[in-house]
This record gives structure tokens, sequence and C-alpha cells, in this order.
């Protein structure tokens, strides 16, 4: 292979990594100052990871960092996700209640209509 592929190769794993280093070293620093949420404890009695565990710019990334930034945002993607189908249900159900009224407002004026066609009819009789 010709040097400039063979650069072109090395070049892929960088650009496939989802996660930059920076932003798993943040997310492990905001993860560790945040501390576990809702009462949790972490497993096996550990404390939060400090800033010194985090990757620095230039070093191999981890499995266990990768997979815990994957995991917060899997979690933030949830949160998204269930606030947008809380969203969209209020929103249909706002739709639904506007239907039914102008339902309501259709058959209020074709009743009308019937009633003023009635009476001209009598009036002509």
């Amino acid at each position: 292979m010709s040097q400039s592929k063979t650069r072109r190769h090395q070049d892929i794993p960088d650009k496939l990594n989802f996660f930059s280093q920076k932003k798993v070293a943040a997310l492990a620093r905001q993860s560790a100052a945040a501390g576990p949420q809702d009462g949790a404890k972490l497993s096996g009695g550990r404390s939060p990871r400090s800033e010194a565990d985090s990757p620095q710019d230039g070093e191999p990334l981890t499995t266990t960092l990768l997979k815990q930034a994957m995991d917060e945002q899997s979690q933030r993607l949830i949160s998204i996700w269930q606030s947008s189908v809380a969203e969209l249900k209020r929103d249909l159900q706002d739709i639904g209640s506007r239907t039914t009224h102008v339902e309501d407002l259709v058959d209020a004026h074709n009743a009308s209509t019937e009633q003023i066609k009635s009476l001209t009819t009598q009036l002509q009789q």
C-alpha cells in the first residue's frame, strides 16, 4: 500500500471514534462531581471516579470510560425521548379536544341550517 493510503487507513479509527477524549473526560468529571443519582450507591462500595482517572489528551480511551460515557448518553437520550413522547401526547390530546370542539360547532351549524330550512318551508306554505 502507498504511504497516503496507509495514512488514511490509520486516520479511520480517529474519525470513527464516537466520543472524543475530551468529551469522555468531561463526562467522567461531570459524573464524578454529581455522584450517585437518587440515592444510588456505587457497586462494590467504590468512591466516584476522580479527575486523575480521566484520560488526558492523547491517551487511549479505556473500555470502562467509553462504556460509562455511552451509558450517560443513553440515559440522556431516554430522557429526551420520554419528554418528547409526553409532549406529543399532550399535543394529540389538545388536537383531539379541538377536533371535538370543531365537530360540535359543525353539528350546531347543521342544526341551525336545518331549523332555518324548516322555518323557510313553513313560511312558504
